[in-house]
């Protein structure tokens, strides 16, 4: 059955959005915050978001090593 969320919640894991329209089991109860759409609407399947690349620092002391050792020996040597 399709649904549509009145509030910001989760479901196995996955974070629904107030007006949200997505599937749930027939076998499912519904919550007082989810009405309960025709199967015309479109349901969304939640996205993951992308984690934004970082440059982290060295954690360990051979990558700290390795970091000295390029810093200091000069290009082209």
């Amino acid at each position: 059955m399709k649904v549509v969320s009145t509030r910001m919640h989760f479901i196995g894991g996955a974070r629904v959005r107030p007006g949200q329209v997505f599937e749930l089991p027939d076998t499912a109860k519904l919550k007082p915050y989810l009405t309960r759409v025709s199967d015309d609407a479109p349901a969304v399947k939640p996205v993951k978001a992308k984690q934004p690349k970082v440059d982290k620092a060295p954690e360990t002391f051979s990558e700290i090593a390795k970091k000295d050792a390029a810093d200091q020996t000069p290009k082209g040597a």
